[in-house]
C-alpha cells in the first residue's frame, strides 16, 4: 500500500508530482489532517489548507525538480527547529515567543502578536 495525500489521494513521490515540501513544526500542526504533527500531504493541499487558515510562512521543497534552498541550508534550519522544539516542547504554550507569528492575510513580511499571546494580553 503507497502512501497518499489525506485530501486529494494523490500518491506520494516525485514521479507522481508529489515532491516534499516542508514547512516550519508550528505551521504544520495547524494544517496537519490529523490534527497533530502526523499525516501527509501533498504541496497543494498544504497550500489549500495554509490559505484557508490564512497562514503564511516558509517553505521549501526537498525533493522533485525544484530545489527552493540548498539541502544545507534546509539543515541547518531544521537542526534548529528541533533545537527550538527539544527546547520549548511541543505542547508548550509558552513556545510561541520563540516562534514568527502567521502575518495577516496580504501582510506579507509584517508579523502579527497571535491573539492569545500570554505578553500581549492587558
Amino acid at each position: 500500500m503507497s502512501a497518499t495525500c489525506f485530501d486529494c489521494s494523490r500518491p506520494y513521490g516525485d514521479e507522481n508530482g508529489f515532491p516534499d515540501l516542508v514547512i516550519p513544526f508550528w505551521a504544520w500542526v495547524q494544517v496537519s489532517p490529523t490534527g497533530d504533527d502526523a499525516g501527509l500531504l501533498c504541496p497543494s493541499c498544504i497550500c489549500k489548507r495554509l490559505h484557508d487558515k490564512k497562514i503564511r510562512c516558509d517553505g521549501a521543497f526537498l525533493s522533485g525538480p525544484i530545489m527552493s534552498v540548498s539541502s544545507s541550508e534546509m539543515s541547518l534550519h531544521r537542526r534548529i527547529e528541533n533545537i527550538e522544539l527539544a527546547i520549548e516542547g511541543r505542547n508548550n504554550h509558552w513556545g510561541s515567543l520563540l516562534r514568527p507569528a502567521p502575518a495577516p492575510h496580504g501582510e506579507a513580511g509584517k508579523e502579527a502578536p497571535p491573539a492569545n499571546h500570554p505578553l500581549t494580553k492587558e
